[in-house]
């Protein structure tokens, strides 16, 4: 069962109420610090993916100034991993719920968790002691602009903290704050409304390949059958 949004409004709270100004100012002046590869899975077996490598804190300070001024940027290229804790035995994402909306099944998340979390089994350490401030600059850049981001979220996940970059499989994380699955819930709603849509809908949602497509990819399968069920 993915967490609530208001266990992760919780969680939130949380971390805000333990951030001292001094641990604001920790993370702030940890650009000096760094990061550590890792050359092997949690497990000690596996070698590290290939992942495009983490930009310097100066390139993405720079991308976030052209932000700021209204530029469109290209983001492709930029690693920019999520932000995740643990909520409720499980990684839950808190800032980057738009990538994971891409993922389809077999697919991981690139994310950032705080050092010393317990990673699921199949995931993969990449690097650990990545300093909050880049962190803080990867994910207030958006391909969507600075509307795409949440500086309130970002700023008390990573205040005061250091991080470990890994790959998650998709099965082992959740998205409470994600657009796509909370417009998937609406529209199984609409459809299970509807005895004759659903008859039509339940073959697909309940098949293996349904549930092997990306958040995107199933919302709009269901959009597009509860809009033909409309006519």
């Amino acid at each position: 069962m993915r967490p609530s949004r208001r266990a992760v409004v919780a969680a939130l709270a949380a971390l805000a109420a333990v951030c001292s100004p001094a641990a604001a100012a920790l993370a702030v002046s940890a650009e000096g610090v760094a990061s550590v590869p890792v050359a092997a899975a949690a497990s000690g077996s596996a070698a590290a993916p290939l992942v495009a490598p983490l930009a310097p804190l100066a390139r993405y300070e720079s991308l976030l100034a052209l932000q700021a001024s209204g530029a469109r940027l290209d983001l492709a290229a930029v690693a920019r991993p999520g932000i995740a804790f643990p909520v409720d035995g499980r990684l839950a994402i808190f800032q980057g719920s738009g990538r994971y909306e891409a993922l389809r099944a077999g697919e991981s998340a690139d994310l950032f968790v705080p050092d010393g979390t317990a990673l699921p089994a199949a995931a993969i350490a990449v690097e650990r002691g990545v300093p909050g401030v880049l962190v803080r600059a990867a994910n207030l850049l958006s391909s969507r602009g600075a509307q795409g981001s949440n500086p309130i979220v970002v700023e008390a996940a990573v205040a005061g903290r250091t991080f470990t970059r890994a790959l998650v499989p998709r099965k082992d994380v959740d998205a409470p704050m994600s657009d796509a699955l909370r417009d998937i819930e609406k529209l199984l709603a609409r459809l299970r409304a509807d005895p004759a849509a659903w008859d039509g809908a339940r073959a697909l949602v309940d098949s293996d390949g349904f549930g092997a497509l990306s958040a995107r990819e199933r919302r709009d399968a269901l959009r597009a059958l509860a809009d033909r069920g409309a006519r």
